[in-house]
């Protein structure tokens, strides 16, 4: 199956036509129909049928050459940090992955992505693992190797909120 999918993606063909026609799997002599991607997400398994088609024509890809990106939920891609025209933060909104291209950058003072270091008011790092709705981030101490799932308060797990985000400093 594998073969003949290859063979097909070599001949110009995109993922979505190749797949849409029957394959003869040589091993047991039947048609292959349908074929469905599974990716392990949490506990369970997630289909992409339902997947939301972001595309990206940012600097690094023209207009005439965009990049399509196929994302299994529509969850937060960062939370951007709105400053007024002094230069002060004064809002945190979450962006979701969807709209990010379209996002308007030009009042964010700067953004907080998964995975980005931050540091608190006193002094401590923090990493983020979870962008949740309204500017709510979670974070794990740097030297945890739990997801925050796994997490609770007494290990580390801290929950920002929107006031608290605003505060925060991003460490690159």
């Amino acid at each position: 199956m594998s073969d003949e999918f290859e063979r097909r993606i070599a001949n110009g063909q995109d993922v979505r036509t190749a797949l849409s026609e029957p394959i003869i799997d040589t091993r047991y002599g039947t048609l292959i129909r349908q074929v469905r991607v599974y990716q392990r997400l949490g506990r369970g398994f997630a289909s992409g049928e339902d997947a939301i088609k972001v595309t990206l024509t940012g600097r690094a890809y023209s207009e005439t050459a965009p990049k399509e990106k196929y994302y299994l939920s529509d969850g937060y891609a960062y939370v951007a940090l709105i400053a007024n025209d002094a230069g002060l933060i004064i809002d945190a909104v979450s962006v979701r992955s969807a709209d990010a291209p379209i996002f308007d950058q030009s009042r964010v003072g700067r953004r907080i992505f998964r995975s980005d270091t931050v540091v608190d008011e006193s002094g401590n790092r923090h990493l983020v693992h979870q962008i949740l709705a309204d500017g709510v981030i979670r974070t794990a101490p740097l030297i945890e190797s739990r997801s925050w799932i796994q997490l609770g308060a007494e290990s580390g797990g801290k929950s920002f909120g929107k006031a608290a985000v605003m505060k925060l400093k991003a460490e690159s």
